[in-house]
């Protein structure tokens, strides 16, 4: 039991070290192409969103998994475009047992934003790494 607490307490530590790197390094083609959730099989669904309006960007991201007691965390991550390149401005991150979400508000500049999900569900030892990318949007 222990063994499986630290398995779980690493994978969580490497994805919230990696995902901004993950983000960037799959970046512009997958702009506002939405992921497949059927590709998953411990994944139920995950979802990226994003609005503007006086300023504040509005910023949310959530995944499920198709198992109550699944462990699931998540890296919601506002982007922004600069000289065609995606860079992250901020990021919320939350865990749960089967679903969970973040998210919150921020202060934009003119430009393009988008938001970046990255999430891990783990279920019986088994862990997969869904992403999402919402729309974007310009102020």
């Amino acid at each position: 039991m222990k063994k499986l607490i630290y398995a779980l307490l690493s994978v969580l530590f490497i994805v919230t070290v990696m995902a901004p790197g993950f983000c960037f390094a799959i970046g512009e083609y997958s702009d506002d192409s939405p992921e497949n959730p059927m590709r998953y099989s411990l994944t139920s669904s995950i979802t990226a969103s994003l609005s503007i309006s006086g300023g504040t960007a509005h910023v949310a991201g959530r995944v499920s998994s198709k198992y109550a007691n699944a462990n699931c965390s998540i890296k919601v991550q506002l982007q922004k475009k600069i000289n065609g390149t995606w860079y992250g401005v901020k990021s919320w991150t939350n865990s749960g047992t089967w679903s969970t979400s973040a998210g919150g508000d921020y202060s934009v500049s003119s430009g393009s934003y988008r938001t970046c999900v990255t999430a891990t569900v783990t279920y019986n030892g088994d862990s997969e790494h869904p992403y999402k990318y919402s729309g974007t949007k310009t102020c």
